[in-house]
């Protein structure tokens, strides 16, 4: 079963920001686009056979985040 870490996890930095970006733009506008958060949860959801609700998905997204910032320092 693939969780949602082991994707995030292999996304590059470039993507990493923009995902980061779909959720500022989420918590501003309360309306998720299209983009990187959409596409790992048709990933997980392909993969795994059951719907993933994609409010789960935000701090996956912001885990990653930190630990490639703060692991570098």
């Amino acid at each position: 079963m693939i969780n949602a870490e082991s994707i995030i996890e292999k996304l590059s930095d470039e993507q990493l920001k923009q995902a980061y970006e779909e959720i500022k733009a989420w918590r501003d506008s309360g309306m998720l686009e299209n983009g990187i958060i959409r596409d790992v949860q048709n990933e997980l959801q392909s993969a795994n056979g059951s719907n993933v609700n994609i409010f789960t998905l935000s701090e996956p997204f912001l885990w990653e985040i930190c630990k490639r910032r703060y692991e570098e320092i």
